[in-house]
């Protein structure tokens, strides 16, 4: 399912509440940053007048044969004036884009925390369906946008509003033939601002669309380079790549048309408003009926008149890419969450006896994964999962973590539900090792650990001895050795190691192998079922495994096809049923 696809539809107008509910404990900033710009738009009035004043005054009376040094020092004083405007508009220009900005990325900073909260606790399903640079994008660009939206373009947006209307009634009071203008003019632009912002909204989201879908590629393409390579695949990589970037700059080039346009419309309106000005206004000029310094003073405001119209079509602009942004992250937001905290926790018992309950599980409606199993281990037992690939085995113990809750049944951990213990405790008490481990960019230490520098070296080392990989690390360089991007400066089985280790450090009364040793040499996997042998008194073991050798010692052997539990008991009662235990063993015993 795409990103398109996953996210909600949302109306500007809801949008925009939805934002403003992240303005909301700023609101004296943003009221402040309004009180700024209301006064740099009275200062901008006043400039016209000054000038009309200088036309109509020092200037005309100066033609007439009047005072030359009064007239000169009248005009010195209007110009000084206008000075003083330029100067204050500044001032006030200055102070708010700071207070902008400061409200600016406080509102973002809120939103990136906000997404990072819900990026952790939304359902796995969600990131099963959105690789990581998409996710990158939302936590960068779509909130670079929304900054852009709220530092400057939204607040700008309001002003250039609170300008139109202020210019068109002005112009009523200095020049009614112009005010009639504007009237006939605005609305023009208006139309032509509706019908842009229908094909730019569509333009910004097929923008950002496929920004996504490159910034996924590159990621997904950064941490397969290798595969790439042995394969010689690069050529085709290339082809794939320039595809999706012709794409981005397809849809680019749309949003520039969209706005070529939107702007060469709207100059012609203003423009030939502008014409019909001067006609008219120079018409009563010659009449009698207005003087050279109103034409100008109006000639000044309908000029302004334009910038606002222009200013909103760039606002606009920032206003579709942040709107296209914000849907994206408002629908993430939107996402349910995955297991949460019980409202009536119960405190755990100790033990490790697991009991699945009629446990039904689906990723997608309509295709279930697991079908009414049954299983119950007791404390102690180690007990292995089997069955073809897709049967729903790693899923199950997922469930067990409670990286999922099932649609349907219940799971116990020594008789009380999984749904009722706290998260952190359950995880404590049950600790997973995967196949494809996960290590973080920094030390063998940092990743045993998993970055809790309250657990000391000395904590860690005794944990690497227990599992025999001492010597493993110490010829790496020790516990600060660094492991690089997902493990790459490991082998295979040396990240299986950390992990293992890893798990152990936790102390678990559950222990979760899912093909755990698929990925190591004969010599690790040694070491690695010598350290099990002795930990496993005590503690529940539960392991999944597609190499029948692995798990002939198990106390229990679970076979699960489609979904349900279709076998059960120790390996020779098994082969000796010649059930589908039994046939496996055969295939595993002809590739040997």
């Amino acid at each position: 399912m795409t990103d398109r696809q996953d996210r909600k539809r949302l109306t500007d107008r809801a949008q925009l509440v939805r934002l403003w509910s992240y303005l909301r404990p700023y609101r004296a900033r943003v009221t402040l940053a309004l009180g700024l710009l209301a006064a740099s738009f009275a200062i901008e009035l006043i400039g016209p007048v000054l000038i009309r004043s200088a036309i109509d005054g020092p200037l005309m009376a100066t033609a007439r044969g009047g005072d030359m040094d009064a007239e000169l020092a009248r005009l010195s004083w209007l110009a000084a004036g206008y000075l003083a405007c330029i100067l204050a508009g500044a001032a006030l220009g200055l102070t708010f884009a700071r207070t902008a900005a400061r409200v600016g990325r406080s509102v973002v900073r809120d939103l990136r925390v906000a997404l990072w909260g819900k990026l952790v606790r939304v359902d796995a399903r969600w990131h099963d369906r959105n690789p990581s640079g998409r996710v990158v994008t939302r936590m960068t660009t779509d909130l670079e946008n929304l900054d852009e939206l709220v530092s400057s373009g939204g607040l700008h947006a309001v002003f250039d509003l609170m300008k139109l209307g202020g210019f068109v009634v002005v112009l009523a009071f200095v020049q009614p033939e112009v005010f009639v203008l504007g009237l006939i003019a605005v609305p023009f632009a208006a139309v032509i601002s509706l019908v842009f912002r229908r094909a730019a909204r569509a333009a910004y989201g097929e923008v950002r669309t496929r920004v996504a879908d490159q910034a996924a590629f590159t990621a997904e393409f950064a941490l397969g380079i290798r595969t790439v390579r042995v394969y010689g695949r690069e050529d085709l990589v290339d082809a794939r790549y320039d595809g999706l970037n012709r794409a981005t700059r397809v849809a680019w080039q749309r949003t520039v048309r969209c706005f070529a346009a939107f702007f060469a419309s709207v100059d012609f309106v203003m423009r030939a408003a502008q014409a019909a000005l001067l006609l008219v206004g120079g018409r009563a000029v010659a009449l009698g009926s207005s003087t050279p310094g109103a034409l100008v003073q109006a000639w000044l405001y309908f000029g302004k008149l334009q910038e606002p119209i222009r200013e909103l079509g760039e606002r606009w602009h920032v206003l579709q890419s942040a709107l296209s942004s914000a849907e994206r992250i408002l629908a993430i937001l939107d996402e349910p969450d995955g297991p949460s905290e019980p409202a009536d926790p119960i405190a755990p018992r100790g033990g490790g006896g697991v009991r699945f309950e009629s446990v039904e599980f689906a990723y997608e409606p309509g295709r279930p994964v697991l079908r009414g199993v049954d299983l119950s281990i007791d404390p102690g037992a180690t007990v292995a999962i089997v069955g073809p690939t897709g049967a729903g085995k790693s899923t199950l113990l997922a469930l067990l973590s409670r990286l999922h809750d099932p649609d349907h049944g219940r799971i116990l951990l020594d008789g009380v539900p999984v749904d009722r213990l706290p998260l952190r405790e359950l995880r404590q008490r049950v600790a997973v090792v995967p196949q494809e481990p996960l290590l973080f960019d920094g030390s063998v230490l940092d990743n045993v650990r998993l970055f809790d520098e309250a657990i000391d070296a000395a904590t860690v080392e005794r944990t690497i001895d227990a599992i025999g990989a001492r010597g493993v690390f110490d010829a790496r360089g020790g516990l600060t050795a660094q492991v690089g991007e997902r493990g790459q400066l490991l082998s295979r089985g040396e990240r299986q190691l950390v992990a293992f280790a890893r798990a152990l450090l936790a102390r678990p009364e559950v222990l979760v192998l899912d093909e755990a040793t698929a990925s190591v040499d004969s010599a690790t996997e040694g070491r690695l079922q010598a350290a099990l042998a002795a930990l496993r008194a005590g503690r529940t073991c539960l392991v999944v495994a597609h190499r029948l050798a692995t798990v002939r010692d198990a106390d229990r052997i679970v076979v699960i096809e489609q979904g349900r539990v279709v076998e059960t008991g120790r390996h020779a009662d098994l082969v000796t049923a010649g059930g589908v235990y039994a046939g496996m063993h055969r295939a595993a015993t002809a590739l040997a």
